[in-house]
């Protein structure tokens, strides 16, 4: 990786070459490169994001809700331990986060 990282330059070079030899074909088109270029970069940008945020969506867990339920369990019968089932799960939560 690092490899091409480095010699990014080189491997460009033929496309660049190409280029030159076919400028007169795109003399009149700049404008027209350059708003494709454009136009095209800003929705690359925006389906990457939106695709970034709906993968997040579909993975997050909801921690909050499953904690007061398992505190609600527990306090039903016991008032004395207010809150400790919430302590344990979040807990697990934090030793399973650290393992990922």
């Amino acid at each position: 990786m690092i490899f091409l990282l480095e010699n990014m330059a080189f491997f460009f070079l033929p496309a660049g070459a190409s280029l030159i030899t076919c400028f007169a074909l795109l003399e009149g088109k700049l404008t027209a490169i350059l708003a494709v270029s454009l136009i095209s970069t800003f929705v690359i940008l925006a389906v990457t994001g939106l695709t970034v945020e709906l993968v997040q969506k579909f993975f997050r867990k909801k921690p909050v809700k499953i904690a007061s339920h398992i505190e609600n369990i527990g306090n039903k019968g016991n008032n004395n331990e207010s809150g400790r089932n919430t302590k344990n799960v979040h807990a697990r939560e934090n030793r399973r986060e650290e393992v990922i």
